[in-house]
């Protein structure tokens, strides 16, 4: 019996021996990813002038974190930062505080955007009904409610030639679930995408983003480690805006660069780089790309050089430069005469505003639709103008 006892307290002892080490290394992905945190906030701080609330360290602290996302951070092991984030150990709201939130999507907005032919006065009355039903607190199934209420204002309503989704013949008890069913699967496919990207500015480490289940359009949102609560919160309802500008060429604005550039280097109490020394290509030719940068960290420090006084003092009061989303890639010819990928970095583009803004938005569009091009081999969007865009856009 002695002998049997002493196997078994040695087996436990090598278990737990075993679950201990285990959690030691877990934990160590953990304590790599808050070391490397900590250098990007100090990073964030530097390039914000100590300002932790504003939106260049967002920004910073943002592209400092992506900019380390494939290197290796865990020599030991080989891990990139990005593998690291995701094998350590989460730290929830309760441990790391942040925000919990749950936003609803615009339902009437949406079940508009489902209809075949938009909206009609039946449907916009039947929409006010519901609207008042639910603010009351007399329905919280919108979808269903909304269904109900149309068909009290037209008892003879066909849904199949008011929304795309409904087929003809389809019973009428079945015509919300259909409706239910196309709702959820925009909010979970489209708006927690959207949600995603915007969350994604703000660097935070495993966001929960879940679509509640029997509410329809409502999205329950965690965000451990968020501080700037209400920038989180303008920035998750902001609606997105389509906007057209008018183009600079690159031959007319980079003359104002290079006085930028000279005036940063003629300043003693500069002490960083000049604005030309991140440009890895600039365009001369007639388009609106002015230039590229390598990467996502090179875009912060040239994002913070445009926001500063002296080139307020200096750039046109018009210009406003921006982005590409994704760097530019390129075919060229490789030595063996295949053509090979040149990545070019990210596109700074040359927009001019007028009076700061855009000179048509989203509302001037009538209709938009989604084509392929035989002869460019791609995808475009065509688009119909009212008659203010129309003449805007001649």
């Amino acid at each position: 019996m002695q002998s049997k006892g002493t196997t078994g307290s040695a087996i436990s002892g090598v278990i737990a021996i075993f679950l201990v080490l285990v959690c030691l290394f877990y934990l160590s992905f953990t304590w790599v990813t808050n070391r490397y945190e900590k250098k990007g906030q100090e990073y964030a701080l530097a390039i914000a002038n100590g300002d932790a609330n504003s939106e260049a360290y967002t920004k910073a602290y943002k592209n400092y974190i992506d900019s380390i996302g494939k290197e290796k951070v865990y020599p030991v092991f080989g891990y990139t930062f990005n593998q690291v984030q995701k094998m350590g150990v989460g730290l929830g709201l309760d441990l790391k505080g942040g925000m919990n939130v749950i936003l609803q999507v615009d339902m009437p907005d949406m079940l508009r955007s489902m209809s075949a032919s938009g909206a009609d006065s039946v449907f916009e009355r039947a929409l006010a009904a519901t609207n008042a039903l639910v603010r009351s607190n007399q329905a919280d199934d919108y979808v269903g409610t909304f269904v109900q209420e149309y068909r009290r204002i037209d008892p003879n309503a066909d849904f199949s030639t008011i929304f795309t989704d409904i087929k003809p013949g389809t019973d009428a008890s079945n015509v919300a679930s259909v409706l239910k069913s196309e709702v959820k699967d925009r909010v979970e496919n489209s708006a927690t995408n959207v949600l995603r990207k915007r969350i994604d500015q703000f660097g935070v480490v495993s966001p929960n983003i879940q679509v509640l289940q029997g509410k329809d359009g409502q999205i329950l949102l965690e965000l451990p480690g968020v501080k700037d609560h209400e920038r989180v919160r303008e920035l998750l309802q902001r609606s997105a805006n389509l906007e057209f500008y008018e183009t600079y060429t690159a031959p007319q604005v980079t003359p104002a660069l290079q006085s930028l550039s000279a005036a940063m280097m003629a300043d003693t109490t500069y002490t960083g780089r000049p604005l030309l020394s991140y440009f890895q290509n600039m365009e001369y030719a007639g388009g609106a790309t002015v230039a590229y940068v390598a990467d996502a960290q090179a875009m912060a420090e040239v994002n913070a050089i445009l926001a500063s006084p002296l080139a307020k003092q200096i750039l046109p009061s018009d210009l406003k430069l921006r982005w590409g989303v994704k760097p530019k890639v390129t075919q060229v010819g490789g030595a063996d005469g295949n053509a090979v990928e040149k990545v070019l970095g990210y596109e700074l583009y040359a927009l001019k505003t007028t009076n700061g803004k855009a000179v048509l938005d989203g509302s001037c569009v009538v209709e938009a639709r989604s084509d392929y091009n035989d002869r460019q081999r791609g995808n475009e969007v065509s688009m119909t103008m009212n008659s203010e865009g129309s003449r805007a856009w001649a």
